[in-house]
């Protein structure tokens, strides 16, 4: 899809669309209408079809009142914690399935601080994970 394809879906309202590598961002604003979620992340199995794959995408409304740059449990900014959930369920929803077969990028139980569950989320990544990765992708 391309981005004015996107912006008929959300009734004209502006989204910026990114591609990457590995997945999609669509960065969008509500005009007024308050989503459900903070962000949300398709996996690969209802991602964006490019170069004979599936691609996850993530959606993030970029004007609710919690989308701020106010310091957020180890993040400089609420913002930059709710990128950094999405990016990495992205990154876990990509190597779970074919050709990598990962496990998931799941925290360790009992954390409730944003960035110690992040972090815990990015220990998940195993060396032989990266390394076939890095061989699939050059």
């Amino acid at each position: 899809m391309r981005a004015y394809e996107l912006n008929s879906l959300f009734n004209g309202n502006e989204v910026f669309f990114f591609s990457r590598r590995d997945f999609y961002m669509l960065l969008w604003d509500t005009a007024g209408n308050p989503p459900l979620l903070a962000g949300g992340t398709w996996g690969v199995a209802d991602g964006v079809f490019k170069g004979k794959l599936n691609r996850p995408y993530i959606t993030i409304p970029v004007d609710p009142w919690w989308y701020n740059n106010e310091p957020f449990e180890g993040f400089n900014s609420r913002a930059a914690q709710i990128m950094t959930h999405e990016i990495i369920n992205a990154i876990s929803s990509k190597l779970e399935v074919e050709p990598y077969n990962c496990m998931p990028l799941v925290a360790e139980s009992g954390i409730t601080n944003a960035s110690e569950y992040e972090a815990s989320r990015l220990t998940k990544l195993t060396h032989d994970c990266y390394l076939k990765y890095l061989q699939i992708n050059p």
